[in-house]
């Protein structure tokens, strides 16, 4: 599900070295990181004879732990502690901070923890290899540790100081009337274009508009949100930006009020609601709410459906396979969450 093998298929008896690949901003992921990250790691995996595995964690902030609690690398180290993952499995990064951004008693208890459960970390900047042995022996790698994560931890709180005040600026600016595109905070729907500088106003997408517009009309038809993806994966099979129509992209738009033109931006714990700030999709507020009154009724229809059946997803008994290679799906529970991954390292 979240993990791949980067060359070829598995081999086995070989130690897996997962390549964790983060990068927080689309802008970054215009850019080479993508490439530098991964030449990296592959580089490192045949040098040392180690089997590949990637785990991509794209446009994701380290800086309040949210890649640990809710992204990929969290999932990794459930796989982990359910043993889904052999505890002798090597950890890649660039850099430490791409663990995590946050304060240094934090990303400490984090990076001992995954030293705990046996793994190798390696970064790749510098080919430093830490394990629990050898913090242990070495304590002055547990100190370089410590000053790489307080460094980072202080770069992204100058970035956060620098970017608050960009976006209270732009939200005084909006206020005047004047338009803006505040690219800096979070990130805006997929069906509009905000390609243009910060002083400029945000445009319908030349392509997605009018997808999301079909998207929108099927939903008023009673659509769920099932139905509609089956709908864009057969007549879009380009998908968004390459990638395959996700349920969850798709889930979040029929509830988004940025269909009627609104953004909320919290700054420094005060919300702010921009009303018309994007173009609105939905062509009155109330077919926004005759959508929201919809998504209410499909909610209950799949829970009371749900609560009937109570049907469980079993793995181990070659009844769900893997997509990509159809080897069998180990599961293991996340924050008592089900999750499955490909015995394969698929």
């Amino acid at each position: 599900m979240y993990y791949h093998i980067a060359e070829g298929r598995r081999v086995y008896n070989m130690t897996q070295m997962y390549s964790y690949i983060r990068w927080s901003s689309d802008r970054q992921e215009l850019g080479t990181t993508l490439q530098r990250q991964m030449a990296g790691a592959k580089e490192f995996a045949t040098q040392q004879g180690l089997e590949l595995v990637e785990v991509i964690e794209a446009g994701v902030s380290a800086f309040k732990g949210k890649n640990t609690t809710d992204g990929k690398l969290g999932d990794f180290i459930a796989a982990v502690e359910a043993k889904a993952i052999p505890s002798d499995s090597w950890l890649y990064v660039e850099n430490l901070d791409r663990l995590t951004r946050q304060d240094v008693t934090t990303a400490q208890e984090l990076f001992l923890k995954l030293l705990r459960l046996g793994l190798t970390i390696v970064t790749g900047m510098d080919k430093r290899v830490y394990t629990s042995e050898s913090v242990n022996r070495n304590p002055t790698d547990l100190m370089l540790s410590i000053l790489l994560f307080s460094r980072a931890n202080e770069e992204s709180k100058t970035k956060q100081a620098r970017t608050i005040g960009n976006v209270e600026a732009l939200i005084e600016r909006h206020k005047k009337g004047e338009p803006v595109n505040i690219k800096s905070a979070g990130k805006h729907p997929f069906w509009v274009d905000d390609s243009g500088s910060q002083y400029e106003a945000i445009r319908p997408h030349p392509i997605y508009w009018g997808i999301a517009r079909e998207a929108l009309n099927m939903f008023l038809e009673g659509h769920g949100i099932y139905k509609v993806k089956n709908y864009l994966d057969t007549k879009y099979p380009m998908g968004l930006n390459g990638k395959e129509w996700d349920y969850q992209v798709i889930k979040r738009m029929r509830e988004s009020r940025a269909l009627i033109g609104e953004r909320t931006l919290n700054v420094k714990s005060i919300p702010y609601v921009l009303y018309n700030y994007y173009p609105a999709l939905c062509k009155s507020e109330s077919e926004f709410l005759r959508l929201q009154e919809l998504r209410v009724q499909n909610g209950y229809k799949s829970k009371r459906d749900s609560n009937k059946d109570n049907i469980k997803l079993m793995s181990g008994l070659s009844i769900l396979r893997c997509a990509k290679c159809n080897g069998t799906m180990h599961g293991y529970l996340n924050k008592g969450k089900p999750r499955y991954i490909c015995v394969n390292g698929k």
